[in-house]
């Protein structure tokens, strides 16, 4: 714009000139220059905007025809109206009629003519626009939604690369890209709202731009936008690979681009409010059934196990009789260890904020599940990573971390490896991932695996699970600000990934301490 209004100013500036001191010189070629000096310095202007990638030739040349038309459609319904209105009113009162009448026209073609040369941004965006909104009505799931929408921007930019990076309050990943926290070029990027190679190439290098234009260089982007634009805490950052004819992203690209991005995010926000909603009210529902199916399960199991209690000893060893005794005990054992697990889940957790030993929650994991995983003869294997660091609660932790290994030894075949690994990711979250040697999940069975009472279990301590391992897994993962990730296929095993926030969510901490679950001691001890 500022080269625009100089190169203006100075062509009339010129044009005064020349025809000022063409007359007092009395040189008609000079004082008839100014058309020509006029299109000279318009031209330069067109070539500096274009040179520097800020429009591309093509979007230059359909601004100037469009607006080479409306002066055209100005002058001749000028003539004409003044040629019609000479015998109807008096000079100069037609002249200005006719004027007035051209600009009224020229202004009425103003938007059909924008739309007509590709100019008119709401015409373009027409259709990506209603696509949007039809996939946002047609799928619910964020995910999708997300894959969805890089697909479509890679068709609609002619780029090979495109990235939805997404915030979970500290870092933005998406792809192979992830913007740590703390970024510098983070800063950089909100104060321009996006950024170019060849923006950088105009603009003074500032504290951050080093490290976006080494991120651009590293992953071969062609733009970033932040979004929404202007806003210091960007909720999404849209990454751009270089287009395949090699074209830049102008202006008149990004304007369209940060549209776009802006109605995906707040498509993709919805998406996941409502997720967690729908989600916090189906956990509600299933602690509230939780919270009667224990009371009515203990009501049930305490007369049984007290009559056990009672009656342990009297029959004799190997007989029939103390089969069945034994396989009471059990099942009482099991209803048990259902109750208990119930209570947990239907339990209002508050987690205590600390100072996570990893190293030493992960030897006591072992020992925990060592016993578990003797009978099933099956190896664990752990790594930690020794810079990792987390803030959490270390009771529920374990409990997350203790879940997952028991399910992986249930999963595993005799003879099978469970390994266990904490590591810290690129973001800055921690990282605990547990993997077995499994048959794996069915597809079908991915979308459910995390809802309580749901479980597939036909193997382990008893025949069937509570299906509320995973559940309670992701109750304290969301408790920490955390996700529980699975990757699993039929026939390759399985692996959860739990990822937690190394800082914790000290918003969250306990204003009064825990207590313990209170649950009813089994009787038979």
């Amino acid at each position: 714009m500022q080269i625009f209004v100089l190169n203006t100013g100075l062509a009339c500036v010129m044009v005064l000139l020349s025809t000022y001191f063409g007359r007092l010189l009395d040189l008609p070629l000079f004082s008839r220059s100014g058309p020509f000096v006029f299109f000279t310095l318009y031209g330069l202007t067109v070539w500096t905007l274009s040179s520097h990638r800020i429009f591309d030739a093509r979007q230059v040349i359909a601004s100037l025809a469009q607006r080479a038309v409306i002066l055209g459609i100005m002058g001749l319904s000028a003539i004409s109206l003044a040629l019609l209105l000479d015998q109807v009113v008096a000079e100069p009162y037609h002249v200005l009629v006719a004027a007035l009448g051209a600009g009224l026209l020229a202004l009425a073609c103003e938007k059909p003519t924008r739309r007509w040369f590709g100019l008119d941004d709401d015409h373009r965006l027409l259709a990506p626009r209603r696509a949007i909104f039809t996939w946002a009505r047609q799928v619910s799931d964020a995910g999708k939604l997300k894959s969805l929408f890089e697909e479509f921007l890679s068709d609609w930019c002619q780029a090979d690369y495109v990235s939805l990076l997404s915030s979970n309050g500290r870092a933005f990943t998406g792809g192979d890209i992830c913007l740590p926290p703390g970024w510098a070029g983070l800063q950089s990027l909100c104060e321009e709202g996006w950024i170019t190679p060849e923006l950088l190439q105009r603009r003074k290098l500032r504290p951050g731009m080093a490290e976006c234009r080494e991120l651009m260089s590293r992953h071969q982007l062609g733009a970033l936008l932040a979004v929404p634009p202007g806003s210091d805490s960007p909720t999404l950052v849209l990454a751009l690979g270089l287009k395949r004819g090699l074209r830049p992203y102008t202006y008149p690209d990004i304007r369209l681009l940060l549209n776009l991005a802006e109605l995906m995010d707040n498509i993709l926000t919805h998406a996941t409010l409502s997720a967690q909603a729908a989600r916090l009210a189906q956990m509600e529902s299933a602690a509230m059934m939780s919270r009667s199916l224990a009371h009515d399960l203990n009501n049930l199991t305490t007369p049984v196990a007290t009559y056990l209690l009672h009656t342990h000893g009297r029959a004799a060893p190997g007989s029939a009789e103390a089969e069945v005794y034994d396989a009471a005990v059990h099942s009482v054992k099991v209803m048990h260890d259902y109750i208990r697990e119930s209570l947990f889940f239907a339990r209002r957790l508050v987690p205590e904020f600390k100072k996570v030993d990893l190293a030493q929650t992960l030897a006591s994991v072992v020992r925990l599940c060592q016993e578990r995983a003797t009978r099933r003869a099956t190896t664990l294997e752990s790594f930690c990573d020794g810079e990792a660091a987390l803030t959490a609660d270390p009771v529920l932790f374990q409990r997350l971390v203790v879940n997952l290994v028991n399910n992986a030894i249930d999963a595993s075949p005799p003879s099978g490896t469970v390994t266990l690994a904490i590591g810290v990711k690129d973001s800055g979250q921690i990282a605990f991932d547990v993997t077995d040697q499994g048959p794996g999940i069915p597809p079908e069975n991915l979308p459910r695996i995390f809802d309580p009472y749901f479980t597939t279990k036909d193997t382990g301590d008893s025949l069937r699970g509570l299906g509320l391992g995973l559940a309670i897994c992701r109750k304290i993962a969301d408790l920490h600000g955390g996700t529980i990730e699975v990757n699993s296929a039929p026939g390759r095993g399985t692996t959860f990934t739990a990822l937690f926030p190394k800082d914790g969510l000290p918003e969250r901490h306990a204003r009064e301490p825990r207590n313990p679950v209170a649950v009813k001691p089994s009787l038979l001890g």
